[in-house]
């Protein structure tokens, strides 16, 4: 029987980024914080506080998308073949 742990994504410190094309935050998953990007491509709301409000309106679409997305990530850190401190592109479905 495989057993599931249910673990919480915090998502914190949003901005939209000029720089990085999107809407940068933070996630804590499993204890660890990932600095995450969701790009501008990924939402209908393409410039500043427009941006945020729809990111913010698809908060749990972007809880899902990232907890996926950090679910890979953990594991490549894990290994060792990717470093905790580097940027999360999170793909989010339209």
């Amino acid at each position: 029987m495989e057993r599931r742990l249910d673990v919480a994504i915090e998502i914190e410190r949003e901005e939209y980024s000029v720089p990085w094309q999107g809407v940068r935050y933070e996630a804590t998953y499993s204890g660890r914080r990932y600095p995450c990007l969701v790009a501008i491509h990924h939402l209908k709301m393409k410039v500043g506080k427009d941006a945020l409000a729809e990111f913010r309106a698809r908060l749990p679409d972007v809880e899902r998308a990232t907890e996926v997305t950090l679910r890979l990530v953990q594991a490549a850190v894990e290994e060792g073949s990717r470093k905790p401190t580097e940027r999360v592109i999170v793909p989010l479905s339209s």
